[in-house]
């Protein structure tokens, strides 16, 4: 081989081993689509839109539609949580059920999990710790019997965990003791703030604004949802699992099953609260004590209470679109 021909030849290996190298350094985000070169999912992708489903204030809260019981007003719910293959926890406060408890027995035979709300609907941040305790341990105890379940979730009212640290510890001791895990939210929506004028405008016979109010509230979980899938992108680095709150009430009984159509076309998925807390998230410390009820995603350290504004916000601009 001649000297010229040498020398092309170590040109183009280094050609070759240098556009090797560059496939190799870029970054996910750099390398192109196609068959040669796969692009790599993105860091926490596997927990990424899945969405665990939960409904506080069992087995019901505020009127009911009109002409409609409980029963009616239940089955309509779990109708549209069955189109959508949707499990859910739903969080239930113990003095509100009915003797034999049939609408909870309609939330167990269509598959989902109940758990505690405290027996009712105590706040932690008003009460003495001890009766909020006691109101805890009833309603847990009632829930082990009416369910079988030997491990019952716990949920805390207006998800205030104590506005001290002596509340805190006092009450996180007792759940322990009673082998009660906590379920979160990282999804927190103002739904209660449009039940009241929708079940004003069913009362009224308003059909149209009733429809509004069903159309905004459809808006507003969507709004919510792409915000605190944002807030989960900048403290984390990527989405997590989340963890939708909503409640047991005509509202969500009449358009639930277009909330869950909305965020399935968002990108989400439904799995079950045991599926969404896989994601290692949750097992980050958790210290935010005070007087708020806050997202998972604002109260993990080191906590960040003031991206609430965005939710006082949202408050705002909801009741000025349905004042009283």
């Amino acid at each position: 081989m001649g000297r010229s021909r040498r020398a092309s030849f170590f040109l183009l290996l280094l050609f070759l081993w240098a556009c090797d190298r560059r496939v190799e350094e870029a970054p996910p985000e750099a390398l192109p689509d196609g068959p040669g070169v796969p692009r790599p999912p993105p860091p926490g992708s596997a927990f990424a839109g899945r969405l665990a489903v939960t409904f506080d204030d069992l087995p019901w809260v505020g009127p009911l539609p009109p002409g409609v019981g409980r029963a009616g007003a239940t089955s309509r719910l779990l109708a549209a949580l069955a189109e959508y293959s949707a499990p859910a926890a739903g969080f239930v406060d113990c003095a509100r059920v009915e003797r034999g408890a049939p609408t909870l027995r309609l939330w167990l035979d269509a598959g989902h999990v109940l758990g505690n709300h405290t027996e009712d609907h105590v706040d932690l941040d008003r009460v003495d710790p001890s009766v909020w305790i006691a109101s805890a341990r009833r309603c847990d105890a009632f829930l082990r019997e009416v369910t079988g379940d030997t491990v019952i979730w716990f949920r805390y009212p207006y998800l205030h965990r104590g506005r001290t640290p002596e509340r805190y510890r006092a009450a996180r001791a007792a759940l322990e003791e009673m082998r009660a895990p906590i379920a979160p939210v990282t999804i927190v929506t103002l739904d209660w703030v449009l039940a009241g004028p929708y079940a004003r405008a069913l009362r009224a016979g308003d059909a149209g604004r009733a429809a509004a109010i069903g159309e905004a509230l459809v808006e507003h979980v969507a709004r919510t949802a792409a915000h605190y899938q944002r807030v989960a992108r900048e403290r984390v680095g990527r989405d997590v699992a989340h963890i939708l709150l909503l409640h047991a009430n005509a509202l969500a009984a009449d358009y639930v099953d277009e909330v869950l159509g909305r965020l399935r076309e968002e990108g989400f998925h439904f799995v079950t609260l045991d599926d969404a807390l896989e994601d290692p998230v949750y097992g980050r410390p958790d210290d935010y004590v005070g007087p708020e009820g806050l997202s998972w995603l604002y109260r993990f350290e080191p906590a960040t209470p003031e991206l609430a504004a965005w939710d006082r916000e949202e408050e705002e601009r909801l009741r000025a679109l349905f004042p009283r």
